[in-house]
Parts: structure tokens; C-alpha cells; sequence
């Protein structure tokens, strides 16, 4: 149920922010061509779609990015998503109808209807695009945006042609009731005034939808946070580690807790099924009551992440089931991961969650900066640039660039440069790496 309302939600503030942008577009309908099926080279044709491909993205960013931010970073996502989605829709829109005015023209006016299909697929795939790039764009994310916008431009032109075979039919009826003499059409403005309405509305509306039914349909696992009695919150599982703390924009992000870390567990796929990792975090990680540091997960476990709870779901699993199996403190990594990381090698640094960084000629750096090498930007412990390797000579050499927590090997912080040698342990701030030559 939480999905299909979320489901919703998207869809009324996407049809808001459609109907929005053609309340602010209106006035110029005028400069469209009424005996054309395209905008293309009109000043509402620019002007609506940069105001829709806006509204819609930026009010869809935002209303996501509620659910893995705070107010603050979630207007910056309405500004971003505002940014990208205008400029976007905009070309969507030009591009459609400049491809299709050449089609029709080649046809000779055959296949009419297919310029608003494809309209509608690539305005649709502009906004779904526009959306994932404003709320913490993951490489999964974009993936789902373009099956999303895909999926959604073909189910908004069938629900639209819908919508006009109606309206037209009821202009049929008021002929026929009136009499053809006395029927009098409506005005040629006014026609495509709600044409535009019904398009913009109706791709909102069928956008957020699809975005919000994605997390649905094409979700394997999820999990379920229990805040108390009577509130729960749905997180599906993406690909790659699905992160667990109080940091921005990680996968699993919950209200900060002086008992939560940053970045507290991670929960990763493997071929042979999941499997939760903990984060070297400051109060453990819990499965089925018991601490853990790296154990395989089944379907209905309990996790324990600072004062928060936690159900761990499988959708091919049935639902329910708890597992009440005791786990060991620590176990072995899983072989899968080792398996992977085996062929590899390049000198490299494998962090908590199994993700490997290979290692360049010259310097490689760690911080939370964007210029980093090697990017921690959901530990707000760590510094801009918070370390260096150089690797040169067969040998790797870690030095601190005068960072704010530190840097240790092995537990030791260090105060000068140091030879790395295969399975030194790296911390900087609270994450850990392991050095593999």
C-alpha cells in the first residue's frame, strides 16, 4: 500500500506541475499554428515546454528527495531538477516535431499519429531523466529513468487518444443533438488551448505515476524500517551496495540518532543471495538480535542499525517468514565477493562493501571533495582531501594531507609517509579500506 500511495502522490504533483506550467504557457497559445500538429518554431512551443519540463521535474525531485534528505537539500533538488528538466523537455519537444515535420513530409502525410506518440515518449523519458539526475543520481537510477520514461511516453499517448476519442465524441453527440444546422463548433483556440492542457496534465500525471510504480514492479528486495506503533517506511533495494545511516543521500538514509553513523551498514547482492555488511560502526550492527560484522540476510531477519528496526524482505520470498537461526559475531566475507575481486590485479582499495578502486600510476587521492580520486562523500568525517597514494616503483606510499580526523594503518595513525603493504586495513574518518596489491 505505502507504494501504490506513493504512487499517487507522484502522479498528483506531476499533474500539478503540468497544469501549472500550462496556466503560466497559456497566454501565448495564440503563436501556435491552430491547422498544425506541432509547436516547433512558435513561441509557445519553446516557452511551455521549458515551463513544463521545470515545474514537473522540479516538483517530482523534490516530493523524492524528501524521502532521503532534508527540506534544505530537497529544495536544492526542485532547483536542480528545474535547471535540467526545462532545457530538456524543451529539446524533447523540438526534436520530436522537427524528426517528425520531416517524416510526414517523405510520407506524404501518412502515419499523422505517430509524431505524438513520439512526443510523448521522449518528453517523458526528458522528465524521467531530469528527475534522476536531480535526487542523487546512482548508475541503477538512470537505468530505471530511461525503462520509466520509456514505459510511461507509450501508456501517456494511449491514455491520452483515450481521453480525445471522448471528447470527441461528446462533440458528436452535441452535433447530433442539436442539429447540424444549428450546431455550432467550438472555437478553433479554444480547442487547442485544451488540447495542450489535456497533453501536459496527462504526461504529469502519468509520469509520476510510472516513477512511483517502478519502485513496485521492478523491486527484488526491500527493506522495512518500523519508526513506531503505527509508522513504517518502504525502502526498495537497488543495485550495488544499498547503504544504511544518517548521511545525504545514501540508499537507506534515516533520522539522525547520536546511536546511527553516517554510514552504518550496507546491505550488497550476490549470486549467492544478500548478505549485510557493518560499516565499522560506533554501536554495531544487529541481525536477529545478535551483533554481526559481514553475515548472508533471508528473507523476514531483523536488523538492528542504532535505535532503529528493521525487516528484510525478498519479493520471490513469501513474505512473513522470519528466519530465528542464531548468527555468529563475524564470519568470513563471502566467498562471491573474493571470487570477483580475485582476477583483479591492479593495486587497489576495497572498502566495507565490496567495492573495488583500482589504483593509478602517480597520486591517488580520498576525500569527500569532488576532485577526489577515490569519492567518500557520504562520510562527513572525512576531509575534502583527507589522504594521498602514490604508486610508483612497485611499491604504493600513503601519506595524510593534514586532514581533520586523521588517517590510520592498522589501527596506528600516521604522521608521515608509509609503505602500503597487501591487506593493510586504511581508515579515514569512519570508513575503511583494504589495500590489495
Amino acid at each position: 500500500m505505502q507504494g501504490t500511495r506513493k504512487a499517487v502522490l507522484l502522479g498528483v504533483v506531476g499533474g500539478f506541475g503540468g497544469l501549472f506550467a500550462w496556466l503560466v504557457a497559456r497566454p501565448y497559445i495564440h503563436t501556435v499554428d491552430p491547422n498544425s500538429n506541432f509547436t516547433y518554431g512558435s513561441f509557445f512551443g519553446w516557452f511551455a515546454h521549458l515551463i513544463l519540463g521545470a515545474t514537473i521535474a522540479g516538483f517530482l525531485a523534490f516530493l523524492i528527495s524528501l524521502g532521503r534528505t532534508d527540506v534544505p537539500r530537497a529544495l536544492l533538488a526542485f532547483g536542480v531538477g528545474m535547471v535540467i528538466g526545462g532545457p530538456l523537455v524543451c529539446g524533447a519537444d523540438a526534436g520530436s516535431d522537427l524528426l517528425w515535420m520531416h517524416i510526414l513530409t517523405a510520407t506524404q502525410g501518412h502515419g499523422f499519429t505517430l509524431p505524438h506518440l513520439f512526443w510523448n515518449i521522449a518528453v517523458s523519458m526528458a522528465l524521467t531523466l531530469s528527475v534522476a539526475a536531480a535526487t542523487q543520481p546512482t548508475k541503477a537510477r538512470f537505468k530505471r529513468a530511461i525503462i520509466v520514461g520509456l514505459i510511461a511516453g507509450v501508456v501517456g499517448y494511449v491514455l491520452i487518444s483515450i481521453v480525445s476519442t471522448f471528447l470527441a465524441i461528446g462533440l458528436l453527440s452535441q452535433m447530433l443533438a442539436t442539429g447540424i444546422k444549428n450546431f455550432k463548433p467550438p472555437d478553433k483556440w479554444g480547442v487547442v488551448m485544451w488540447a495542450y492542457m489535456v497533453d501536459e496534465v496527462g504526461i504529469g500525471i502519468v509520469v509520476g505515476v510510472m516513477m512511483g510504480l517502478s519502485d513496485i514492479v521492478r523491486r527484488q528486495a526491500w527493506i522495512r524500517v518500523i519508526f513506531g506503533r503505527n509508522e513504517v517506511r518502504d525502502f526498495p533495494m537497488e543495485e550495488g551496495p544499498n547503504r544504511i545511516g544518517s548521511a545525504e543521500g545514501i540508499e537507506v538514509r534515516l533520522p539522525r540518532d547520536p546511536k546511527l553513523s553516517d554510514v552504518h551498514a550496507a546491505l550488497h547482492q550476490t549470486p549467492s543471495g544478500w548478505y549485510l555488511a557493518d560499516n565499522n560502526s560506533a554501536t554495531g550492527t544487529f541481525l536477529n538480535r545478535s551483533p554481526v560484522q559481514q553475515s548472508y540476510i533471508q528473507n523476514g531477519d531483523e536488523i538492528k542499525a542504532g535505535p532503529y528496526t528493521m525487516l528484510f524482505f525478498i519479493a520471490s520470498s513469501p513474505r512473513g517468514f522470519v528466519i530465528t537461526r542464531p548468527f555468529l559475531a563475524a564470519i568470513d566475507p563471502p566467498k562471491e565477493v573474493e571470487t570477483k575481486q580475485q582476477p583483479e590485479l591492479r593495486p587497489r582499495l576495497v572498502d566495507a562493501f565490496g567495492k573495488v578502486s583500482n589504483l593509478a600510476a602517480g597520486a591517488s587521492t580520498i576525500g569527500r571533495g569532488e576532485a577526489s580520486t577515490i569519492s567518500v562523500s557520504y562520510d562527513r568525517t572525512v576531509s575534502r582531501s583527507h589522504a594521498q597514494i602514490n604508486l610508483g616503483a612497485g611499491r604504493a606510499v600513503i601519506q595524510d594531507l593534514h586532514s581533520t580526523h586523521g588517517t590510520l594503518v592498522n589501527g596506528e595513525p600516521i604522521s608521515v609517509a608509509v609503505t602500503l603493504a597487501d591487506g593493510d586495513k586504511i581508515k579515514v574518518g569512519n570508513t575503511l579500506f583494504e589495500y590489495h596489491q
